[in-house]
């Protein structure tokens, strides 16, 4: 932890420190907001295979059963699922100025985000364009559809199916596109999300401030400043977890 800590501010001290290399961001700012209704939505795509512009969809939430085997990877288990296993029957775009911040909640692969960043550069070519995955929800990953037919960890974890990375670029073009035209009202809002926390159960108590046990200390001995950890060195401290 702290060695990305220590990364991340020697970066963010370089960022300031040449601030005067920077472009100024310039231009109106606006936005677009839309949910996707996975049961009944569609959108065209253009098949770069076949040239052809095809009708494409999601499907229902799924895991495959790769994803899970990366947890308990022995076993005949898998085998008797793999038999078992049947067919499976919110997107935010961001201007501000010359700076294009597309938000997803999920984890774009590399060839995913590429596909995504080269259709809305389409739309936004001189604007720097962010992708910004884990934003407002999680659906786990994004692939392409190449990659979701490959049905590796990625792939078997891209819960609405080898279309999504379809979706995503039409209604990100769509967004982008009615932003750039000052005209975002035109996205509509897409179906209203449920909510489920009436359904959340409350496994873990409050929060309870630790103590130590009355007679005793956490800190045996203060161990010198810079010090590394190895198996010879005395005890120092005391760890409990009431969780």
């Amino acid at each position: 932890m702290r060695y990305a800590a220590e990364r991340q501010l020697v970066h963010t001290k370089d960022l300031c420190d040449s601030v005067q290399n920077h472009q100024k961001v310039t231009g109106s700012i606006g936005y677009a907001h839309h949910f996707v209704d996975v049961d009944v939505e569609n959108v065209p795509h253009f098949n770069e295979t076949s040239g052809e512009v095809e009708q494409v969809w999601l499907c229902q939430a799924a895991m495959g059963v790769a994803y899970f085997k990366e947890f308990y990877p022995k076993g005949e288990l898998w085998k008797i699922i793999r038999d078992l296993i049947k067919v499976p029957s919110d997107e935010m775009y961001f201007r501000l100025g010359s700076v294009s911040l597309v938000g997803f909640p999920g984890e774009f692969t590399i060839m995913a985000g590429r596909q995504v960043f080269r259709h809305i550069q389409t739309v936004v070519p001189d604007s720097h364009i962010i992708l910004a995955g884990l934003t407002n929800n999680y659906i786990n990953y994004v692939t392409t559809p190449q990659e979701y037919d490959t049905k590796n960890y990625e792939g078997v974890a891209t819960i609405f199916g080898r279309n999504t990375v379809p979706v995503v670029t039409y209604w990100m073009t769509q967004m982008a596109t009615a932003v750039v035209e000052l005209a975002p009202e035109r996205i509509p809002d897409g179906p209203t999300p449920p909510s489920f926390l009436d359904l959340v159960r409350a496994e873990i108590g409050p929060w309870v401030i630790g103590r130590s046990t009355p007679g005793l200390e956490y800190v045996l001995r203060t161990p010198e400043a810079g010090g590394r950890s190895t198996l010879d060195l005395p005890e120092y401290a005391r760890f409990a977890g009431i969780r």
